[in-house]
């Protein structure tokens, strides 16, 4: 099984497994009896039904409202537990039945003969990732009066030492990236955002728009929010395929902010 798809799926069994606990816990002794709610008047009006034939129930007194409070109680816990312990093993069958190989490596499985007569649907990752990173593309570029050098472990050349963390970073958490990969927004043409990430696992790229001007009004208003408002037209949303950064002279982005945004929406 895929190793992301197992994590999800072990992670949603402990979910099911501690949601079932805590019912269990709470869960007090049942009575007898099933609520039904009348809403007809100006108030809710609760009766409690003791058998099937009994479609109208006796009406509960409003001292009597524990007894109505028990019994929704009752039926959702009674609900809650029976969804998941359905979910649970539906999903530990999962476990258990879904194949050791699939398709992911089957290019990979054949002999370099074989391989040079296909024309594969599905390479494995690896190629995938060299693939992807072997694109030809001209980014911004530097001024040649521009002396600064930010130079990242894998020695890009970057425009801020934040960049610079940025990269490394990712690089550390083998994250695939490309630097200033030019992009086309309608509305407002080509661009080249810090960094475009591949998610290998999904097979889709995230943008990283880092923004260290904001001490800059006129960066704020003619650039940055225009930019963002491309982004949003064009399909790019924050906390989904856009993660956009800031910082000013008072409020740098740090190590540990960096750290904790890849792991939240990239990892």
């Amino acid at each position: 099984m895929d190793k992301e798809l197992k994590n999800i799926v072990t992670e949603r069994i402990k979910l099911l497994e501690s949601i079932i606990q805590k019912v269990e816990e709470k869960q007090e002794p049942p009575i007898p009896g099933k609520l039904r709610i009348s809403n007809t008047g100006s108030f809710p009006k609760y009766y409690r039904i003791m058998s099937p034939d009994d479609k109208i129930g006796t009406y509960l007194k409003k001292e009597e409202y524990d007894i109505a409070a028990r019994l929704a109680q009752q039926k959702y816990n009674d609900q809650m537990i029976k969804m998941a312990q359905d979910e649970e093993r539906i999903l530990k069958d999962l476990l258990r039945k879904y194949p050791e190989k699939t398709f992911d490596n089957l290019y990979d499985s054949f002999s370099d003969l074989r391989k040079a007569l296909i024309d594969p649907i599905w390479i494995p990752d690896e190629a995938y990732v060299k693939q992807w990173l072997s694109q030809d593309y001209s980014g911004k570029g530097f001024n040649s009066h521009d002396d600064s050098r930010y130079i990242s472990d894998s020695g890009i050349r970057m425009r801020s030492k934040t960049e610079v963390a940025i990269a490394n970073a990712l690089d550390r958490h083998k994250l695939p990236f490309l630097y200033e990969l030019p992009l086309f927004l309608n509305g407002l043409g080509r661009i080249n955002p810090d960094f475009t990430i591949l998610l290998v696992h999904l097979r889709k790229i995230v943008i990283w728009e880092h923004h260290g001007l904001l001490d800059d009004r006129d960066y704020r208003e003619k650039y940055f929010l225009k930019k963002n408002a491309a982004y949003l037209a064009n399909g790019f949303y924050p906390g989904k395929n856009l993660i956009q950064t800031f910082e000013s002279l008072n409020y740098p982005l740090n190590i540990a902010m960096i750290e904790s945004i890849i792991n939240e929406y990239l990892i």
